[in-house]
């Protein structure tokens, strides 16, 4: 992804991933990946879920470790807090309803699964602390969606310290715009914004 005029210095350098990478899976639950609820099922985030398949597919035949996560908003999490403000909608997705669900196409029992309740993967989740005691240095970002979810979690990733890579076409959003300005902004301050392809070549590069 290349950067456009008027920002400077931003965006010239690259990131090279390390040795010891992770998979992160951002809402690929059916909340989000079907249109029941009337949030999901774009063409873009259909892309993801299908791209990112083809990804955990190879991240757990070289032994990757591949940490899937789910939004749920029951009163035993603590309810909507101030979701309930902008989007009450989310109230349907709750422990034991469809929505929270990981998609089938993307899961595997050898998963880590861990539930949040904010847009980062990191916020009030043990991830940060998981991924150092397994020495992880490069964290690949897929998910959904783009603009929100995924954004936030390359931003915290970055904060943590982990080099990090999204594929783009393994991420999603509900429309084309928001999805390539924020990729464009990650890839100017925070991550390597890349492609599936690329990335399963680097994971076979690293068993080789």
């Amino acid at each position: 992804m290349t950067d456009d005029a008027g920002y400077g210095v931003y965006g010239r350098g690259a990131v090279e991933p390390g040795d010891r990478p992770a998979i992160l899976v951002v809402d690929y639950q059916k909340a989000f990946t079907t249109s029941g609820l009337g949030m999901g099922g774009s063409a873009l985030i259909e892309r993801g879920v299908v791209n990112a398949a083809r990804l955990l597919k190879v991240a757990r035949a070289t032994g990757v470790p591949v940490f899937q996560f789910y939004v749920s908003f029951g009163e035993e999490e603590g309810g909507l807090g101030l979701w309930s403000r902008k989007v009450p909608k989310l109230a349907e997705i709750t422990a034991g309803s469809p929505w929270v669900e990981i998609d089938e196409r993307v899961s595997d029992p050898s998963d880590s699964v861990i539930a949040k309740k904010w847009p980062s993967v990191f916020a009030g989740t043990p991830l940060a602390a998981l991924l150092n005691a397994r020495r992880v240095d490069t964290v690949i970002v897929t998910g959904c969606t783009t603009s929100g979810c995924v954004r936030a979690s390359v931003v915290d990733a970055f904060s943590n310290g982990f080099l990090t890579l999204v594929p783009e076409d393994a991420v999603g959003d509900q429309a084309q715009g928001p999805h390539d300005s924020n990729l464009l902004d990650c890839q100017r301050r925070y991550a390597e914004v890349t492609t599936t392809d690329a990335c399963i070549g680097y994971l076979r590069r690293l068993v080789a």
